[in-house]
């Protein structure tokens, strides 16, 4: 076939780099070298999603299931190659860790965001491009009467002080909400499907003082993604979230031509409704760049709220044409 363009053949692999957490801080820098002859590169960033808040424990009496932790914002731009320097350095986000413990012994923590930069620095005059500007936040553990609260979700890319952002179009994806835990009594809210990734988290289930549980909610799936569900209530151990849903890898996006789609953790049921020692069920861990779910709450027993999820991690996708 003729290139009228001469523009390199995207589909070699070794135009194609896809980037994964690595660790933290100076550590995690990796590194794009621009092949020869390059004449365009597009980026995406996906950030880290925050990890879900753990589920509250109390004997006989309203509890509480933890928030689910935001999801992370995401950003595409395509630059000619004679914009950038000959090497880039990437650092990809992580999601965070999910809450522990009721008494709670652990908070959860937000997820990080992702980074395509000039230089091995964060500094907004280094930045080519970034996932988002804030970070997808934690959700909130279960206390007592008040749900955990939602995780805040991350806010997307602008270029304003971020100047070699200029030379590229740039498009961003801003998350959708997360959910706050159960308060009892209720049928926690669904999400549907209505963009590939940046769900936060659903939230985990409580109980009232008359020890009636919550439904958790579920994401909605459609075609060839199915349902995400929470995790069922029992008279004694609950069942766990579902984890979020990954359509294919990154890699297998590439090689087989899948489309990608990710989704938040569902939260963790209420156990212990029967009178009997039981442990909430803890939060899915989140797809890619969403939220992890919220654990739980146990309505017998003082120790035994279930964890929240975790965040999901990050990506940077680099392609040269």
């Amino acid at each position: 076939m003729l290139d009228l363009f001469h523009i390199n053949n995207s589909s070699d692999p070794n135009n194609i780099k896809m980037y994964y957490t690595n660790g933290s801080g100076s550590f995690s820098w990796q590194t794009w070298n621009k092949p020869k002859n390059c004449k365009y590169v597009y980026m995406f960033a996906l950030g880290g999603g925050g990890g879900g808040g753990a589920g509250h424990s109390v004997t006989i009496n309203t509890t509480t299931g933890g928030g689910g932790g935001g999801g992370a914002a995401s950003a595409w731009g395509v630059f000619p190659a004679n914009t950038l320097p000959n090497t880039l350095y990437i650092q990809v986000g992580s999601g965070g860790s999910g809450g522990r413990g009721s008494p709670l012994t652990a908070a959860a923590t937000v997820g990080t965001l992702s980074y395509i930069n000039v230089e091995p620095d964060i500094t907004a005059g280094y930045i080519v491009l970034a996932s988002g500007n804030t970070v997808a936040g934690q959700g909130g553990p279960g206390s007592g009467a008040t749900a955990g609260t939602l995780g805040t979700a991350g806010t997307v890319f602008t270029q304003a002080g971020k100047f070699t952002s200029f030379h590229g179009i740039i498009t961003t994806l801003a998350p959708i909400a997360a959910r706050a835990g159960g308060v009892g009594g209720s049928a926690l809210s669904n999400t549907s499907l209505v963009q590939p990734f940046g769900y936060g988290g659903l939230g985990g289930g409580g109980a009232t003082a008359a020890g009636t549980a919550d439904t958790t909610g579920q994401f909605i799936g459609e075609g060839m993604i199915p349902n995400v569900n929470g995790g069922a209530s029992s008279t004694t151990f609950a069942a766990d979230g579902s984890h979020g849903f990954n359509l294919s890898t990154f890699t297998s996006m590439i090689s087989k031509r899948h489309p990608v789609y990710s989704t938040g953790g569902a939260g963790g049921g209420v156990g212990g409704t029967g009178g009997s020692i039981g442990s909430g069920g803890d939060g899915g861990n989140g797809g890619w760049g969403c939220g992890g779910g919220g654990g739980g709450a146990s309505f017998w027993g003082t120790t035994n709220g279930g964890y929240g999820g975790k965040g999901g991690d990050g990506v940077v996708i680099i392609v040269s044409m």
